[in-house]
């Protein structure tokens, strides 16, 4: 059974960067042991992962048995419930990984599809549609975005040397990098990063341009120049003189919980936050988990990646190392710090 479901995880992947604020969903049907149709949740708007796969299917699905790593909705969306259409086919058994956290289906999805005799079993691949879905998880529970920080570092923690230079303390990162801004809606800099760097802040491996999130409170880039503010795609910026930033999309809130607040608002469900240091550290105590490069290098002096964040050695700390991975000679840490769901 295993081996359906995780096709069904592979197809949702697919969604990636496409279906926010919906969650990634992939369906598989399969009958007599075989794989008769397929489905995955596309972009925004389109055909969920079970409808799809009902529809793309090219004979009778009786007694056919459904694998989908979200509970199956019920409610009258963008799209009709899912649940009718699979009663509709006949389909006879259905294993979903999750529940849906949305009050809107939750359980209920289920119910109607028991209650019209069809077997439901819940759990399978549980840890796996969790982990894939954490951002949908917490944006509906929570409602406020999911926050991951991504920094570039030496071995002993610094961002820049002493003298302030940075490019490039890390060169195997690229496609880690942009696979992160093509799964996390938007991107988040502070002003000192434009003006260092003049960023693109795009995905430049196929993938989908995420939403720029530009943090320059005193205004010190309006009027000015930049990548950020080309059309390759949105950008908002948080100020407090947004009379100073005609014709670009701002607001003037500058704490982080209120900043948070307005990009839920604005229904955007996750936030990809790339420094500098300051806004890493601003943003600390509101991140869900970490995505650490480290190169072979050690500079003694310089600046650290959370310089103005502080904690001491008797606090709890909930980090749990997800992945570690080799990059040639450099290698990647994904840190979880706080979990959705089961994983």
């Amino acid at each position: 059974m295993e081996k359906f479901m995780k096709l069904a995880l592979k197809l949702a992947k697919k969604g990636a960067g496409r279906v926010s604020p919906n969650p990634l969903v992939g369906a598989v049907i399969v009958k007599d042991g075989k794989i008769i149709s397929t489905g995955y949740h596309k972009r925004y708007g389109d055909f969920h992962a079970e409808r799809s796969a009902i529809l793309n299917a090219k004979t009778s699905l009786e007694g056919s048995t459904l694998f989908v790593n979200l509970e199956p909705c019920c409610h009258h969306g963008k799209t009709p419930p899912c649940t009718d259409l699979i009663i509709e086919s006949k389909i006879s058994q259905v294993y979903v990984s999750i529940l849906d956290p949305n009050p809107l289906v939750n359980g209920k999805g289920v119910d109607i599809l028991r209650k019209n005799g069809i077997k439901v079993h819940v759990g399978l691949l549980e840890r796996e549609a969790s982990y894939l879905n954490r951002v949908f998880i917490k944006y509906i529970t929570k409602k406020t975005p999911y926050v991951a920080l991504k920094a570039a570092m030496t071995l002993d923690g610094f961002i820049c040397d002493n003298l302030g230079k940075s490019k490039w303390i890390t060169k195997n990162n690229f496609n880690i990098s942009h696979n992160l801004r093509n799964f996390f809606t938007a991107i988040m800099v502070g002003a000192k990063t434009v003006l260092k760097d003049n960023p693109q802040l795009t995905c430049r491996n196929g993938g989908r341009n995420p939403i720029r999130i530009i943090l320059d409170y005193e205004g010190k880039l309006a009027g000015k120049n930049f990548n950020v503010f080309d059309n390759h795609s949105r950008t908002i910026v948080f100020s407090s003189r947004c009379e100073k930033y005609n014709g670009v999309e701002c607001y003037p809130e500058t704490r982080p919980e209120d900043i948070l607040e307005r990009l839920y608002s604005l229904n955007i469900d996750s936030v990809l936050i790339e420094g500098g240091a300051s806004v890493l550290s601003q943003f600390y105590d509101f991140s869900d988990e970490l995505h650490l490069f480290y190169a072979p290098k050690v500079f003694g002096r310089g600046l650290s990646a959370f310089s103005e964040f502080e904690k001491y050695i008797d606090e709890e700390f909930d980090l749990k190392i997800r992945k570690i991975r080799r990059l040639k000679n450099e290698f990647y840490l994904e840190v979880i710090k706080n979990v959705y769901g089961n994983y």
